[in-house]
């Protein structure tokens, strides 16, 4: 990210990921356009060239098949209704 912004900016926005996520959202609940741009780009620089295991790891993000629920079960509860 130093790359792309000024070195102040890179240091403010190297936090852990989901604090990166918290501030995202924070940024966009009070929208402050130039935070929410900072930290999409942010992200954007994260995830690019990975594989979607290596974004789910990285942002602690489980996997839908690892999940004790899933849609066929919540549609099979529908149909029996």
């Amino acid at each position: 990210m130093a790359e792309i912004v000024q070195e102040f900016y890179s240091d403010f926005i190297n936090v852990e990921p989901s604090t990166l996520l918290q501030l995202m959202t924070a940024a966009s609940f009070l929208q402050i356009q130039p935070l929410v741009d900072l930290t999409c780009a942010t992200v954007a620089a994260t995830i690019k060239g990975k594989t979607p295991e290596e974004i789910r790891k990285y942002f602690n993000i489980v996997d839908s098949d690892d999940d004790d629920t899933s849609l066929d079960d919540d549609e099979e509860k529908k149909e029996e209704k």
